[in-house]
């Protein structure tokens, strides 16, 4: 259930809208990052699936330790931990896609921004629904 995390804001999500919504948004921004990838040419779909699952637990791992920072403190997460997420994930999943394919420096960089910017952007959009789903 947890094995697809998304992005470092996965931590905060899945907590904020629980594990089923949390976990179908997940697989969704999995699907759309792989996408993403394959059509940006980054690699094949197979590869370009592998990638974005890595990159997403890596980022996942340490969005968890992020958020921990913002539970220790007993403070709600804001628009600091969601653009420090954004950042992070940008980083973390560069790195990630540059161990899969070391040679293309600037197209994982690319490739990461690119990803990142629609996978928060559909997170943006489900924190909308829900708060008005939820009469907020």
């Amino acid at each position: 259930m947890y094995s697809i995390i998304l992005d470092a804001a996965g931590p905060a999500i899945l907590i904020v809208f629980g594990v089923i919504f949390g976990g179908l948004l997940s697989a969704l921004i999995l699907l759309v990052e792989t996408l993403l990838l394959w059509r940006l040419r980054w690699a094949s779909l197979g590869r370009s699936f592998l990638g974005a699952l890595l990159a997403n637990v890596a980022s996942g791992i340490l969005g968890f330790l992020w958020f921990s920072v913002y539970l220790v403190r007993a403070e709600s997460p804001g628009l600091i931990f969601y653009a420090g997420s954004f950042v992070l994930s940008i980083l973390v999943e560069a790195g990630v896609l540059m161990l899969l394919k070391r040679a293309a420096r600037q197209e994982n960089w690319r490739a990461s921004l690119i990803v990142n910017t629609a996978s928060y952007a559909l997170i943006w959009v489900a924190v909308l629904i829900w708060r008005v789903s939820q009469g907020a």
